[in-house]
C-alpha cells in the first residue's frame, strides 16, 4: 500500500492542475512532421523512418537560470557546425515557482527555444537542471545556482548541512516526489506535440546524500523515475527518458545500478564526463551498463576546457556515441570551456566530421587531422557500420568544404545544405577520404622555400641558356 501512495499523489496533483489551463495563458504545440520522432534501437538512436542517427550538439546554458537570449543567429551558427541536437537545460524553481502554480511564461520560452531549434533541424533535450541543488544556496557557490524551488526543501538555510539534509529529503519524502513527477507531466503534456524533442533529462547529476550507500541511492532514483516516467507517458509523451548516473559515479560499482521501468522502452543511459582519465572506470562502467540494458549511451556532458574535449571527442567517436558539450552561453561567458557563434578556434575542434545519419547503427568513427609544418592540410574520415553494406551521411563543416576523394567507388554523392558551403558527403563503409580546407594558404615556410626554390630554377635555367648561346657563338 505505501509503494502505492507515490503514485496516487501523482494521479492527484496532475488532475489538480487541470483548472489553471483557465487562468495560465497556454500555447497551442505546433508539430514539426519534417523531423521524425527519435527512437531507441538497442544501443543506438533511429529515427521513425529507419534511419539511424548520431547526435553531436552543446547544451545551450540560460534558461536554467531564467534567461533566454538567443536568437535564430545561434541555432544558425549551430546548423553551420554540424549540430544536430542541443541540451536545454531548465529549472524546476522556475517551471513550479509555488506549490501547483505552473508559470507559462517560462513554459513558452522553453517552447519558443524548441520551435526555433527545430526550424533549424535541431533536435532538442529537456534537461530539469540543478547547479547547488536549489537557487537558495547561492551564497554557498558565490553565483547563482539553480534547481529546486524553495517550497520542495526541508531546511532552506544557505548551509552545506541543509543542503546535504535537502538531498535526503528529495530522494525519500513521497510527497515532493510526487510533485516532482506531477512537474514532468505537466511539461511533457505541453511539449509532447513536438516531434523534435530528443527527450526528457530526468534530474541533472544526482548526488548521493552522505551516510547513503550506492545500493540506497540507486534504489531512491529507480522509484522517483519511474514515478517521473509514469507521469510523462500519461501526458503523452512519447520521447525518449534519459537517466543518468549518480554522482559522475567515482566510485563505481555496477551491481548498485538498477534500471527503471519505461512501458514505451525508451530509456537512455546519460553519463556526464569531465574526467582526466576519459576511459576510466566511470565511463567505462557507463558503456558497460548501456549493454546490459541494451540502451543507447549519451554523453550529456564533457569538456570545460578546449584540451579536455579536444581529448574526449575521439574516444566518444570511437564508441559511436552521441553528444552535448557543455556548454554553448550567448555571452561565451561563464567558464573558460563555454562556446558561442563567434568562437571559432573551439568550433573548430566541436564541429567536426562525423558520421550523422547512416544505414545501420555507427559502431566508430576515426577523424585523422593532416597537417604540415603546423598547418591543417586535410582530414581524413573513416567508419564502421554494425552491417557490412550500407551507407552513412557524412557532415563535413564549412571550413573543410573542398572535397578530394581517393576511394571514388566508395562516394554515393556531395551535396550542401544551408547555404553555409557545409558538406554533406553520402558514403560507403571503408572511405578515406580527404577534406582540404577551402582557404588554405600555405605556411610562410613552405611558400618562402618554393620561391627559393623557384628563384634558383630560373637562374639555372637563365645560366644554361646563356651556356647554350655563348657555345653556338663560337661556332
Amino acid at each position: 500500500m505505501k509503494e502505492l501512495l507515490p503514485l496516487a499523489l501523482v494521479v492527484l496533483l496532475v488532475l489538480s492542475t487541470a483548472p489553471l489551463e483557465d487562468c495560465l495563458a497556454t500555447r497551442s504545440v505546433a508539430v514539426m512532421p519534417d523531423l521524425p520522432l527519435v527512437r531507441a534501437e538497442g544501443t543506438h538512436f533511429e529515427f521513425s523512418n529507419g534511419t539511424f542517427v548520431t547526435f553531436h550538439g552543446v547544451d545551450l546554458s540560460g534558461l536554467e537560470d531564467g534567461s533566454d537570449n538567443f536568437t535564430a543567429a545561434d541555432f544558425q551558427a549551430m546548423a553551420n557546425w554540424g549540430f544536430n541536437a542541443i541540451r536545454l537545460p531548465i529549472a524546476w524553481s522556475f517551471l513550479e515557482p509555488l506549490p501547483n502554480k505552473f508559470n507559462a511564461s517560462y513554459l513558452a520560452e522553453i517552447e519558443s527555444v524548441v520551435e526555433t531549434a527545430n526550424s533549424y533541424g535541431i533536435y532538442v533535450l529537456i534537461d530539469m537542471h540543478q547547479w547547488f541543488w536549489s537557487p537558495v544556496f547561492s551564497p554557498l557557490a558565490g553565483s547563482r545556482t539553480n534547481g529546486l524551488p524553495s517550497w520542495a526543501l526541508n531546511d532552506t538555510s544557505p548551509t552545506y548541512s541543509a543542503m546535504d539534509q535537502d538531498m535526503a529529503y528529495f530522494w525519500s519524502n513521497g510527497t515532493v516526489e510526487a510533485a516532482f513527477a506531477s512537474a514532468w507531466g505537466y511539461l511533457a503534456l505541453h511539449l509532447a506535440g513536438f516531434s523534435g524533442i530528443l527527450g526528457y533529462d530526468l534530474f541533472n547529476e544526482p548526488t548521493t546524500p552522505p551516510g547513503w550507500s550506492s545500493a540506497t541511492m540507486y534504489r531512491r532514483m529507480a522509484r522517483v523515475y519511474d514515478l517521473a516516467i509514469q507521469s510523462i507517458r500519461a501526458a503523452g509523451a512519447r520521447q525518449l527518458i534519459f537517466m543518468e548516473t549518480s554522482n559522475y559515479d567515482s566510485g563505481v560499482n555496477r551491481k548498485d545500478w538498477v534500471e527503471p521501468y519505461d512501458p514505451d522502452h525508451g530509456l537512455v543511459l546519460e553519463v556526464h564526463d569531465y574526467s582526466v582519465d576519459l576511459a576510466g572506470t566511470a565511463f567505462q562502467a557507463a558503456l558497460l551498463e548501456s549493454r546490459d540494458w541494451d540502451v543507447p549511451l549519451f554523453v550529456g556532458e564533457f569538456g570545460g576546457s578546449y584540451s579536455s574535449a579536444a581529448s574526449a571527442i575521439p574516444l566518444f567517436d570511437s564508441y559511436g556515441l552521441s553528444w552535448t558539450y557543455w556548454c554553448y552561453s550567448w555571452t561565451g561567458a561563464g567558464g573558460p570551456g563555454n562556446v558561442n557563434y563567434a568562437d571559432n578556434p573551439r568550433v573548430l575542434m566541436l564541429g567536426e566530421p562525423y558520421a550523422r545519419l547512416s544505414s545501420a547503427p555507427v559502431l566508430s568513427l576515426t577523424v585523422k587531422n593532416e597537417t604540415s609544418g603546423g598547418w591543417l592540410e586535410g582530414v581524413n574520415v573513416s567508419f564502421s557500420l554494425q552491417a557490412q553494406q550500407g551507407w552513412a551521411e557524412i557532415f563535413v563543416p564549412e571550413e573543410l568544404n573542398r572535397v578530394s576523394v581517393p576511394s571514388i567507388g566508395h562516394l554515393l554523392n556531395v551535396t550542401t545544405r544551408n547555404g553555409s558551403g557545409s558538406v554533406f558527403l553520402k558514403a560507403r563503409p571503408g572511405i578515406s577520404a580527404s577534406y582540404i580546407p577551402a582557404g588554405y594558404v600555405p605556411p610562410y615556410f613552405e611558400t618562402y622555400f618554393e620561391v627559393v626554390i623557384m628563384v634558383l630554377l630560373a637562374f639555372f635555367v637563365a645560366v644554361l641558356v646563356g651556356v647554350l648561346r655563348y657555345l653556338k657563338r663560337d661556332r
